[in-house]
């Protein structure tokens, strides 16, 4: 199911999409203790319509709209910085359905309050009317905390949750949350509605409204980028939503009900690609992600919708990279060519394992062949592949652990890191119910725990446990191993498509066989015990020593060899190549510990003298560091560069990044050279804004983001530009 304010990222067996709207129907119940009735369409219909006649009567006073997303659980391990789409979609369909008698804020934990610090200030300044929580399995301990803040600070706001989580478990569990609405569904149209009808609800009554029709996709408005440029300060890419649903029946999905919503349902293409053209004159958007769970189908018409694509985004976007997910029956030599050229630079392949048993038990109605030569075409076409993978499962023999590794061993694939993976068993799934002959150990919020059932694979469980968590972690050869592949995968879409691609292609190559040697040796190891039946004789300390760490410290040498020989190609591209050009590969300097020096590109003349200085300054402004912008930054002053510095300036206002308007300032100063009239309104608006609180700085700019996009587009009839499948 797609369901209100779901996580917008879908890693491994978390099957998740955000939540659209449209005209679809609902049925709505009230209950306490028990369900007392179902409210008819009609019913619906005529309390919508007077709660909004009479609440339009007085358009003095709005109600406040809060929406949470809240952190991850601690217990998470690292995540994508990715903005709640589901959120977005949320808040732009409140504001163009409810806009005249409602307002509505954002607030995303996991982008800007990973503590919850900043709650209490949230809630006093905005004093919501009604609160919306995004959950899921990953944030529902979070969530239990920011509900209890949101009772104990405005005990008198309706609190609405939403998600994969309030679409999957009971009532009664959810009680928790203290729901005075709970949304099973997308929740576009559900929202509001929910809106309209808690005007009329008594107090101790819990709202549930279930969705029991698919939204049209293409009756939205684009969702509401409010939260986007703090994700583009940590990771600077912007997800999309492409098409809603998926039409297989994996028994792991954390998406708990078949029915019509389940249906793949594009969007209008065009469409897509207009909003990603607004994404990348709005906010430099160069890279994209699709949150979508199958951007294209083994089908005639995804094909060509596919088609279709890469030939507008070639000829509207012909400098953006971007990445999906699809199942390897949907890759397509001649397709995945024509996409590539396009822009794109990764696939997030389901793959979950290389025993059929295994994939037949999951229901994934694919095979180990198919997946194998999915795997070979993206390699062939030196696609990035990041696969989702499930190594271990209550059920998980020895003959199903060596025929994977049996595959891993003949094929490029990131094995090791595969071998770390579990299965987790989301409430609601198919596979819980094949839980039941089984032990039943402690369950959390959304979460079914289970113990495996064999014990030699417990064994194997707990030895990849020591290897992962107490050698590899504390290995200082294999955490730079894993920081230079990350790196080069950083790096990887900026020489997509450029005379320059042999020569990514050829260190990266030579970069993971040495890698791959080193993962074997800890591979054959598992193997060798899973074939003798008994502990190996030599420890993980001791393979490591005597196979890995060399073979991983030659792999690291050469990817540092590579980020030395890509500084030079980068900077001429940035300082020399068109707008495009420089818009794209300014962010390879952004990479977290990408190994680039920022300061030798700031340092070349074409950098500073040329048309793209305005590009670099919007950069800047989310990676801001004094010590190797200095000369740059006074290059700018002594030349009067004022679009430059306006720029500069701006950005660094979009994430609360006050160094560079201190910097700006101090520069400005040391010159004795009076500034132009933009610079200094620029620094006077930054200074008045940085004089507030850090949750007052995000709530003004969020509302010159929502007044930006609100200009550009409110409304939109469209029809799908080919039938879905």
């Amino acid at each position: 199911m797609l369901v209100w304010m779901g996580p917008s990222v879908v890693l491994a067996q978390a099957k998740d999409v955000t939540g659209l709207s449209g005209t679809g129907g609902v049925s709505v119940t009230f209950f306490d203790a028990y369900r007392l009735k179902a409210l008819s369409m009609g019913s619906l219909r005529e309390r919508r319509g007077s709660c909004l006649a009479r609440r339009t009567g007085d358009m003095a006073i709005r109600k406040k709209v809060l929406l949470f997303n809240p952190p991850p659980n601690p217990d998470i391990g690292p995540q994508l910085h990715l903005e709640s789409l589901g959120l977005g979609y949320v808040a732009a369909s409140v504001r163009r359905e409810l806009g005249r008698t409602h307002a509505v804020t954002l607030w995303d934990c996991s982008l800007i309050d990973k503590s919850m610090a900043h709650v209490p200030e949230v809630l006093q300044a905005i004093a919501p009317d009604y609160v919306g929580l995004s959950l899921s399995a990953m944030n529902a301990g979070q969530g239990v905390a920011l509900a209890a803040q949101v009772r104990k600070r405005h005990p008198r706001a309706k609190i609405l949750i939403g998600g994969i989580l309030a679409s999957s478990l009971p009532a009664e569990e959810l009680a928790c949350y203290s729901p005075d609405a709970i949304i099973r569904g997308e929740g576009e149209t559900l929202v509001p509605q929910a809106l309209a009808l808690l005007e009329d609800a008594a107090p101790g009554q819990v709202l549930e409204l279930v969705q029991e029709q698919a939204l049209d996709v293409d009756a939205l408005a684009w969702p509401a980028r409010d939260m986007l440029p703090w994700q583009l300060k940590m990771h600077a890419q912007a997800s999309v939503a492409a098409s809603r649903g998926c039409p297989y029946r994996c028994s792991f999905c954390s998406i708990p009900k078949a029915g019509p919503i389940r249906k793949w349902r594009p969007r209008d293409i065009d469409d897509v690609v207009d909003e990603m053209r607004f994404l990348y004159k709005t906010y430099n958007i160069a890279h994209f992600y699709f949150v979508d769970d199958n951007f294209i189908l083994n089908s005639k018409p995804s094909f060509l919708r596919a088609e279709r694509f890469a030939k507008l985004v070639r000829d509207k976007l012909p400098c953006i990279r971007f990445g999906f997910m699809c199942r390897s029956s949907a890759i397509d030599k001649r397709l995945i060519n024509s996409l590539k050229s396009a822009g794109l630079a990764g696939v997030f392949l389901g793959i979950e394992s290389f025993s059929q048993a295994v994939l037949d038990r999951y229901n994934k109605k694919e095979t180990v062949e198919g997946h194998i030569r999915a795997i070979a075409v993206l390699n062939d076409l030196d696609i990035t592949i990041n696969p989702g993978f499930i190594f271990f499962d209550p059920w998980t023999s020895a003959s199903e652990m060596r025929q994977t590794i049996s595959v891993m061993k003949d094929i490029d694939f990131p094995s090791l890191q595969s071998i770390n993976s579990k299965l987790t068993c989301y409430r609601g799934t198919a596979i819980e119910q094949q839980l039941e002959e089984l032990e039943k150990p402690e369950t959390r919020l959304g979460i079914r725990g289970y113990a495996v059932k064999e014990a030699q694979t417990a064994i194997i469980m707990e030895q990849c446990c020591d290897i992962f968590q107490n050698q590899l972690l504390s290995d200082p050869d294999y955490v730079e191993y894993q920081h230079c592949q990350y790196v080069l995968g950083s790096l990887q879409p900026f020489f997509l498509n450029t005379p320059q691609e042999s020569l990514f292609v050829l260190h990266y190559a030579q970069c993971k066989t040495l890698w791959k040697a080193g993962d074997m040796a800890v591979l054959q190891r598992i193997d060798d015990y899973l074939r003798s039946a008994s502990a190996p004789g030599a420890s993980a300390g001791a393979v490591l020593d005597a196979h890995s760490r060399e073979r991983w410290r030659k792999g690291n040498a050469c990817a540092k060899l590579f980020f030395t020989l890509a500084q030079p190609h980068l900077v001429r591209a940035v300082a020399a190549g068109c707008a495009e050009e420089a818009r794209l590969a300014v962010l390879a300097f952004n990479v977290p510990g990408g190994h680039l020096d920022m300061a030798g590109l700031l340092d070349q003349p074409g950098a500073n003298g040329g048309s793209n200085d305005v590009t670099i300054a919007q950069a800047l402004g989310y990676a801001w560091d004094a010590g190797s912008m200095g000369g740059y930054l006074r290059r700018l002053v002594r030349n009067n560069d004022v679009q430059a510095l306006v720029a500069l300036v701006e950005s660094a206002c979009l994430t609360f990044n006050f160094a560079v308007i201190e910097a700006v300032e101090r520069c400005l100063e040391e010159a004795g050279i009076p500034a132009a009239e933009s610079v200094v309104d620029s620094l006077g608006q930054a200074r008045q804004l940085f004089r507030s609180s850090y949750p007052e700085f995000v709530l003004a700019q969020a509302q010159s983001s929502m007044s930006v996009a609100s200009r550009v587009r409110t409304t939109r009839p469209m029809v799908n530009s080919c039938p879905a499948d």
